[in-house]
């Protein structure tokens, strides 16, 4: 968070934040459950491996690949209130996405590796983070 600038959970992001996820969840029909501990999820867990997966994804099988365990993670978060932590449910994650046993065990192992995690602190040291949700002919992007 410090890298980005962001100083952190204000009070109103705690009472208003997740009252506006459940709003655009309802009118633009975008598949949203709230985590059972979220405070764990965001604050103990993280997403550091997930965030490393992606990372791998984006540096060694392209976009199309990349939108595909983007979407299978963001599923497992905030759809079915699964696990982003461990190997095991990256694997599964990836398996999802489409990749093979053993294109996802590579992907996975990748995550431990160095040139991963530096070019991951530099996307983040290099990025202007915002969410923002963009719907046109009843067709929404969020991200």
């Amino acid at each position: 968070m410090a890298a980005v600038g962001n100083r952190g959970v204000t009070q109103a992001i705690k009472v208003y934040g997740y009252k506006d996820l459940e709003r655009n969840r309802d009118h633009f029909q975008i598949p949203i459950v709230k985590p059972k501990n979220i405070a764990d999820l965001l604050f103990v867990k993280g997403s550091l491996q997930a965030q490393r997966l992606l990372t791998a994804v984006s540096m060694h099988e392209g976009n199309d690949a990349m939108e595909n365990i983007s979407r299978q993670l963001y599923l497992r978060v905030w759809s079915k209130d699964l696990d982003v932590t461990q190997p095991s449910s990256l694997m599964e994650a990836a398996k999802k996405a489409g990749f093979s046993e053993e294109k996802a065990q590579n992907l996975v192992s990748r995550i431990k590796d160095q040139d991963i995690k530096d070019q991951l602190k530099d996307n983040t040291q290099n990025s202007s983070w915002s969410w923002s949700i963009w719907c046109t002919n009843n067709s929404c992007t969020y991200g």
